[in-house]
Order: structure tokens, then sequence, then C-alpha cells
């Protein structure tokens, strides 16, 4: 079964994530009160980061069947300069998923699971990971599933416990372990609920991205969005055509608007921010999936710290430990495909998020 969750090619490919993070720099900054101030701060080179969720606030992905996922902890460190990514070992789950409608079918087990980082995943840019090792434990009994890097091969070996002893294991390149919910290995159907726990971590990854593009744009639009409130820009153009019964704007757009929460006349911390598309394709670099986006995401509660004219914080945090700092209204992302002669779009590959998490990145 495809689903758009599942169709990536590279399980921790964020390449657009780490160049778009080379560009934040604020137009905007604010003291460590909050208070808007004129002197534009600079952003370290090194920075930490974390995605959480408020407790009670879950993320949906809707495809026709769904997974919920209703915890997230997430943290490590980003690089800029050598494009170097960590995600964090903790003891906490980094998600808590329910996803019977993927997973019933592979093995009823892991319908509802949590996914734990034991050992740390180190990649650069859009690279595979080179070291990390991840374990997936069912809600419903003592089983687990271990993903650990294995640069030998260069891939992963996955492996199926049950009462911590080890039953089965399959070592698979990248390619195939990212092909694995697809089409199962013959009898190791835990390597494919594998695949998906992974994916399905990618993809969080995947709309922090769109975190970093929005503090992209206001670094680089602050004095626009508070003279006139709301911002606009023409997204990419299809390079091939489109197939006659597919009509979508060429090129879509999006618009990114501005709540002043404190009514100082400027962007600050506790402001709100909405970013909306209109059938907007943003055409990645080759080897990364293009994608159509619709609908919007509200961030909420803009945080913005500074110290000696360096940001030591900034991102979009729960405001009141009830409502998350990103909230999906209801996002569609379509992937799309050039088979040479179209723009292949077909809402059989579009996820729908709803629900929403919190991001920030910090100075060491």
């Amino acid at each position: 079964m495809k689903t758009p969750i599942l169709i990536l090619r590279q399980v921790f490919a964020i390449a657009a994530f780490v160049v778009l993070i080379l560009s934040v720099n604020a137009g905007c900054s604010s003291d460590d009160d909050g208070d808007a101030v004129s002197i534009p701060g600079t952003v370290p080179n090194l920075l930490n980061y974390e995605i959480s969720q408020v407790s009670g606030v879950s993320m949906t992905l809707a495809v026709n069947p769904e997974a919920n996922v209703s915890s997230m902890l997430m943290n490590g460190t980003l690089d800029r300069t050598s494009e170097i990514i960590t995600l964090n070992a903790q003891t906490l789950p980094a998600m808590v998923v329910s996803a019977a409608g993927f997973l019933d079918s592979l093995d009823p087990l892991f319908n509802d699971y949590q996914l734990r980082v034991i050992s740390a995943a180190t990649w650069t840019g859009n690279g595979d990971p080179t070291s990390g090792e991840f374990e997936i434990v069912s809600s419903s009994s003592p089983d687990t599933i271990n993903v650990k890097v294995n640069n030998a091969i260069p891939g992963v070996d996955v492996t199926y416990l049950q009462n911590g002893i080890e039953v089965d294991s399959i070592p698979l390149t990248w390619q195939a372990f990212a092909d694995a919910f697809d089409t199962p290995p013959v009898g190791q159907e835990f390597a494919a609920v594998a695949s998906f726990a992974t994916s399905l971590l990618r993809l969080v990854y995947e709309q922090g991205e769109l975190v970093v593009r929005t503090l992209e744009f206001i670094g680089e639009n602050s004095d626009l969005m508070e003279a006139i409130g709301t911002v606009g820009e023409d997204c990419d153009m299809f390079p091939l055509d489109r197939p006659p019964d597919i009509t979508v704007a060429d090129p879509g757009s999006f618009t990114v608007g501005w709540n002043d929460a404190d009514n100082d006349q400027g962007i600050s911390s506790g402001d709100r921010v909405y970013l909306d598309f209109f059938e907007c394709w943003v055409n990645e670099e080759p080897g990364l999936v293009a994608r159509l986006y619709n609908r919007g995401i509200t961030f909420n509660n803009y945080t913005e710290v500074q110290s000696g004219n360096v940001i030591t914080r900034v991102g979009f945090e729960s405001p009141d430990g009830i409502v998350a700092g990103m909230v999906f209204d209801f996002l569609e992302i379509t992937e799309t495909e050039d088979n040479g002669i179209n723009t292949v779009i077909s809402s059989a590959n579009t996820i729908r998020v709803s629900g929403g998490f919190s991001m920030v990145f910090t100075a060491p």
C-alpha cells in the first residue's frame, strides 16, 4: 500500500531544513523581556532544538487510514556551518503513536507503539544517518523492534525481540528499508513496521522545516509585515504540463499574516503568525520529493530572546500549556511525480495534517 508518508527515499533527508535555517537572521529582535528593539540579532552557528507536544494536544495524519501522534518529545543540535544534525537519546519516548489502520495487517501488537531513541542519531545535510539506534515498543505486549544504523551495508539492522530475546533480524540497505512498508520482506513484517515508524518520524521533521521557513520569512519581511500586516509570494512554476483533468494554479501562492498580540506595533514575543497556502508547489532540489501545499498553519506565541545582540531563543511555543505553538489547519501535502511529460498530481498521494506541536531553537 503506497502512502505519502512512506514514499520517502531517505529516512532523514532534511536538506531543506538545514539550508533554510542557514538564512535565519531575525530582522526584528527582542530583549530578554520580550520588548521590541531596533537592533537585529545574529544567530549562533551551533543551535539546540526541541520539538514537543502540549499534554492533551495530538497530531493526526490522515491518508485514509490515519495515524495519531499523542505525545512527542525530540531534541538535538544543529551545526549551521557543517550541517551536522543530531537527535539525542533520551529515557522518555520520542513519539507515542496509534496507527492501527496502517499496521494491523502487519503486526497488530504494534498498532499502538512508542518510538524511543536508544543512542543518538547523527547525519549531515540530506545524507543518511551515520549513527543511531531506535526501539519501537509495543503498547500491548513485551515485544520490541530494534533499528540500528549499520554503516557496513550501509543501512540498518532491524531486529525483532520478545521479552528482550532476539527472535529474528534482517539487514537492509537504506533504499530497501524505505521500501519495506510497501514491500515487506516475506515472513519479516516487523521490518515494515519499523519502516513506517521511522518514516513518520521523518515526516515530523519535515513539518519542522515549515517552522524554519516561517522564521526565515519573518526575518526577511518583518518591516513589510509590520507596515501592511499580510505579505504574499508566488510559489514555484511547474516545469512540465499537468494532466488535463488536473486544475491547479500555476504558480500557486502563499501568504504570511501577523497578529500583534501585545499591540506594540512590532513583531515581538507573544505574537501570532498565520501561514496560508493556495495550491503552492514547492520544487525541491534533485533527489528530494516535490510537493503541493494547501490550507495553512497558525504559529502561536512567536518567541525571540536576544542577549548581547545574539538571538538565544527563537521559535513558536505553547503560550499557555494548552494550545500548541504550531497548529495545523488540516494542512494538505500532496507529493507530485515527474513522469517526463507531466507533473502528476494525485489526491491518493495527499495527507492531511491536523493538531500540532511546538518547536524552539536555543543557543547552547
